[in-house]
């Protein structure tokens, strides 16, 4: 199941939101790329959030918390990406912060 809401999350940011910053907002492909990138970079972070989280139970559960945390992490990012692209669009500096931010939430999904 979390994969598949990972992948729900997934299709409307790379399918959508990405074509949007490209040709509505006139975002360099090249950042939107590298922004589409990184929750991808973040996945080796995984396997050692895994093992932390066999080591380390809570509330009697190993991998239950720490998976509602993820996808708290993965809703949140996937929510704030259209913000973060109508702020670069606005102004880009700040915008791209802020970008950084939400991909990142995005991104560390357990």
């Amino acid at each position: 199941m979390l994969h598949a809401a990972v992948a729900v999350t997934a299709v409307p940011i790379s399918g959508v939101l990405n074509r949007v910053m490209i040709d509505d907002l006139q975002i360099l492909s090249s950042i939107v790329a590298l922004l589409v990138v990184l929750p991808h970079l973040l996945a080796p972070i995984q396997v050692w959030i895994g093992n932390y989280s066999d080591q380390h139970p809570r509330w009697g559960y190993r991998r239950t918390p720490y998976i509602a945390a993820g996808l708290l992490l993965c809703i949140s990012g996937a929510v704030l990406t259209p913000y973060a692209a109508l702020a670069m669009g606005a102004n880009f500096w700040p915008g791209l912060a802020f970008a950084l931010l939400a991909f990142l939430l995005w991104g560390a999904r357990v």
